[in-house]
């Protein structure tokens, strides 16, 4: 019988990340996940940051909303898209959301978006890990 090992949570995380770009691929190729306009947004990593990118084609920076909080990131962007059908032109407009859970703790306040060339990057700065503290136990 092979042997048998544990995954680490950073293989997993690798293998989680590696899954989520190739699917973000097939729906942007597709079109066929989510709803015209969706945010399909892929996470880097670096030693000092964690690093979101989303292609947003035709999108201005007021339409896109950023919340941040130590381990969550959601994003919002109100999208509005006109369609030809036989009988007449359609708007279609609405607001599409994504929340990612973050790998680690960032620091909230350092966080910086850019919205250049219908990419957004949103830098979040990893926070810096706690010190530890020995506690001594007393008697009573």
């Amino acid at each position: 019988m092979a042997d048998l090992r544990l995954w680490t949570s950073s293989e997993l995380l690798r293998l989680k990340h590696e899954l989520d770009s190739k699917f973000n691929e097939l729906c942007r190729d597709f079109g066929a996940c989510g709803l015209p306009g969706g945010i399909y947004p892929e996470l880097s990593q670096t030693p000092e940051a964690l690093v979101v990118t989303a292609p947003l084609p035709d999108v201005e920076p007021e339409d896109v909303g950023i919340d941040a909080t130590e381990d969550t990131l959601t994003l919002s962007v109100r999208v509005r898209r006109e369609v030809d059908t036989p009988d007449a032109r359609v708007t279609q407009s609405g607001t599409r959301t994504t929340s990612l859970r973050l790998p680690c703790r960032v620091d909230v306040e350092r966080t910086r978006a850019e919205l250049e060339g219908g990419v957004l990057t949103i830098t979040l700065p990893r926070l810096e890990t706690p010190r530890s503290r020995t506690l001594i136990i007393t008697r009573r």
